[in-house]
């Protein structure tokens, strides 16, 4: 019988512990999402202040460089989020409206996506679409 005791109350620490490291571990990976997006934000309004635009397009892996218009590199690497998926950049022009869609030369704004698994640093769980005044 304490046999029995000791093996059910070793399984309730474990499962507790279990299910503490694994929101811990998601709360990781929103933090490095929101340090990913606070980088390549950064580094988007170095690219800004050299080229009076922002770039058409970024890639994960590749770098944001505003060497064709005389400035450096801003981020050597664009980060891929910690779960293996591309953070989604989007340009944005404003003609009568604002209008976002990829390849758009001469931006004047974007938007920036990212998901967050749980709430972060006051900003709640889901989709999010940064630009350059709002993280959110």
């Amino acid at each position: 019988m304490e046999i029995l005791v000791v093996v059910v109350l070793v399984g309730l620490v474990l499962s507790v512990a279990g299910f503490l490291l694994a929101n811990a571990r998601k709360d990781n990976r929103d933090i490095k999402r929101l340090a990913d997006v606070e980088k390549i934000r950064d580094a988007l309004e170095f690219y800004f202040y050299a080229c009076n635009r922002y770039p058409a397009s970024i890639s994960t892996g590749s770098s944001i460089s505003g060497e064709e218009c005389g400035g450096g590199v801003y981020l050597s690497v664009v980060p891929r989020d910690p779960r293996g998926v591309d953070y989604k950049y989007v340009p944005c022009v404003l003609e009568s409206t604002w209008r976002c869609e990829e390849g758009i030369n001469n931006a004047e704004s974007y938007l920036l996506e990212y998901t967050l698994e749980g709430n972060s640093a006051g900003i709640s769980a889901g989709k999010h679409a940064a630009n350059p005044t709002s993280l959110y």
